[in-house]
């Protein structure tokens, strides 16, 4: 028998009912995993609650009343991890909350992560102790602990790291993938760029694992000149197949973002602070929407040669081989294609030492991959289709043309800026002008303001069959 809207949601308002009832028995229970708890039952000072906070929040937050702070975040951590328990009990009851609970499990880690490494830990350890969350929703948990911590090659980030990788079974995992598309698909409905890549890295690994066979996954890093990336020599056996230099637990399904990440360890120092070039390359001059393909390549690989001379070490790009089981978490959210393994699980199938055009390549190939909007960079291929942003009387448009037609224009107004005898606002004015007597309009299906894959494809064809009209633009 069906029943009547009216029905489902007496039937509803009686299981919340329920849970709530259930749920009210640990209240106190709950309420003690909070950060500050402590100081609202007596046994510590404000200040010391306070300290919980990492270091860039104190900073933001030193004209504040603490008291109130801590009473608000007390409630917050109550609140949030009170709903999710419940939420956890009505998806036992079969009610559909999918969405409504990862919403707060992602509002319950964007507060964790406002917490010093130290206290997210302990945090995380507290909800363990009290096991009211299900399995799925606590492993998710600690992933996003894991997936938004920069402290993690300190003594406390790599306790962080095993905490959140321990007792991930493999189901759970299938479970979290199922629920990860799920969610995504509910709040994607015209991906750009980013979302589609995002939605590509995720269906690639669920491919993966139905085949239920090893695969290849990829890791980027840098090692001292002494150092080693395997445990042994070949004629050692088992032990060449065993990463020493470089471990970690994360992955890539993608070889483009390994070598993105030789990229990030060769650009930051330790704290933070970017390793600037000693030589300035004159394609720096050249506004960043005009530089083609090439000089972007061509402009960051003198800067990464240069950073590799003074960091003294090996950017290694390495290719390793696991067992699909032996999986303990995913990230596809940051268009990384994030997979994680422990060390030992691994074996290492090759790796390279990495050039700076290698890594200036594959740098491109990620950029251009996490475009959101047709504004940026990487849509200024020479032999493509380009596009061009101006404003006019406080109004935005976007032009498209011939790349061949305009790089042509403009070489010599390039040459002439990377030799200081013109400005880069003299050559966004004649790129306006080469752009306008080269723009073509754009086929059916293909929206001038939306970074789509359609208008990917497009943008990365050759212009071939195109119309050709002089002098038009679309409004933003």
């Amino acid at each position: 028998m069906t029943l009547t809207r009216k029905q489902l949601q007496k039937l509803k308002k009686e299981v919340y009912n329920k849970i709530n009832a259930e749920v009210k028995e640990y209240e106190s229970v709950i309420a003690a995993t909070s950060p500050f708890h402590s100081f609202f039952a007596g046994e510590e000072s404000i200040n010391t609650a306070f300290n919980q906070f990492s270091r860039s929040m104190r900073l933001q937050m030193v004209n504040v009343d603490k008291e109130k702070t801590a009473r608000n975040f007390h409630k917050r951590f109550v609140d949030e991890l009170t709903q999710v328990i419940k939420y956890d009990k009505a998806s036992e009851y079969g009610l559909d909350v999918l969405d409504d609970k990862n919403d707060e499990i992602d509002s319950l880690s964007n507060g964790m992560k406002l917490l010093d490494t130290q206290y997210q830990y302990e945090y995380l350890l507290r909800v363990e102790s009290i096991n009211l969350l299900s399995k799925l929703s606590f492993t998710k948990l600690k992933h996003l602990a894991y997936y938004e911590n920069d402290d993690l090659k300190s003594d406390i980030g790599r306790k962080l790291t095993e905490l959140c990788f321990k007792d991930v079974d493999y189901q759970t995992l299938l479970d979290r993938i199922d629920e990860e598309v799920s969610y995504c698909n509910n709040r994607i409905d015209n991906p750009n760029i980013l979302e589609h890549f995002i939605q590509e890295d995720t269906n690639n690994l669920i491919e993966l694992l139905k085949k239920e066979e090893p695969f290849y996954v990829y890791r980027g890093f840098l090692i001292d000149e002494d150092e080693y990336v395997r445990a042994g020599k070949k004629v050692d056996g088992a032990d060449y197949y065993k990463q020493d230099a470089g471990k970690g637990v994360s992955y890539s399904l993608r070889e483009e973002y390994a070598y993105f990440f030789c990229y990030l360890g060769l650009t930051y120092n330790s704290d933070g602070t970017t390793i600037d070039p000693d030589i300035e390359n004159p394609i720096r001059y050249i506004p960043h929407e005009l530089r083609t393909k090439e000089e972007w390549i061509s402009y960051q690989q003198d800067i990464i040669s240069q950073r590799i001379d003074k960091r003294k070490m090996k950017p290694i790009v390495c290719k390793f081989l696991i067992d699909p089981k032996q999986l303990k978490g995913f990230n596809m959210r940051k268009s990384e294609a994030e997979v994680n393994v422990l060390t030992e699980d691994i074996i290492v199938e090759r790796y390279t030492i990495a050039s700076s055009r290698q890594i200036a390549e594959n740098l491109y190939k990620t950029e251009e991959q996490r475009q959101k909007s047709v504004d940026g960079e990487f849509n200024y291929d020479e032999d493509k289709v380009v596009v061009f942003t101006y404003t006019d009387k406080g109004r935005k448009y976007y032009i498209y043309a011939n790349g061949t037609a305009v790089n042509k224009k403009l070489k010599v107004a390039k040459e002439q800026v990377k030799n200081a005898k013109l400005s880069a606002q003299g050559l966004l004015d004649a790129a306006k002008r080469a752009f306008m007597d080269a723009s073509i309009e754009l086929p059916d299906g293909v929206d001038a303001k939306v970074a789509s894959k359609r208008w990917w494809d497009f943008m990365k064809s050759k212009p071939e069959n195109i119309l050709r009209r002089k002098n038009h633009s679309y409004l933003a």
